[in-house]
């Protein structure tokens, strides 16, 4: 039996945007209204090359509005990319709170692969289609489909975290939402 699952990335922390568009050499992001086609949009306005309109997003809401008129205004790889090294920030900053130590790799597929350890357990990424390994837990931001909104189907996989024989459940969508790396409860 199969089912679609759809998954939207929401972009809540100002301080991942700032860091993601660092990483992508984008202006800082600026707090403030910015016109779209139609209408305007409040939040932290983020430019992109050759866009005719910025994309805003909205931390409150987490949900990003723009408007690129199906690729005619803007390419929409860019913000695929942005959402998904978004992610990639939000999940590393969110481990090193903790006291874990990241590490990434760029994958051929364009996915990227993020290792986190400390704190008495490890994290890392399984290649698709094989299990993770006990106790660890597979963490992955993948590279949208090119044309793909912010919210598209997509598959979950599970893992397991935990240190010596305790684990901890996790959900890992594919979008480039991020796994929250949490310990065991």
């Amino acid at each position: 039996m199969s089912h679609i699952v759809t998954i939207q990335t929401k972009v809540h922390d100002p301080q991942a945007v700032a860091a993601a568009c660092r990483r992508l050499n984008l202006a800082a992001p600026v707090q403030g209204t910015a016109k779209l086609y139609s209408g305007e949009a409040e939040g932290l306005v983020v430019r992109f090359p050759g866009w005719q309109y910025p994309a805003v997003v909205d931390p409150l809401t987490g949900t990003v509005r723009y408007d690129n008129f199906q690729g005619y205004w803007g390419d929409q790889a860019q913000l695929d990319r942005f959402l998904q090294v978004y992610s990639v920030e939000k999940a590393t900053l969110e481990a090193r709170k903790l006291g874990h130590a990241v590490t990434e790799q760029a994958l051929q597929d364009g996915s990227i692969r993020l290792t986190i350890v400390g704190g008495g357990w490890h994290v890392h990424a399984s290649p698709p289609h094989r299990a993770p390994r006990t106790p660890s837990r597979a963490v992955r931001a993948a590279a949208p489909a090119a044309g793909a909104g912010p919210a598209r189907p997509a598959g979950q996989r599970s893992g397991r975290a935990g240190p010596l024989g305790q684990s901890a459940q996790a959900r890992l969508p594919r979008d480039g939402t991020p796994a929250s790396p949490r310990g065991p409860q």
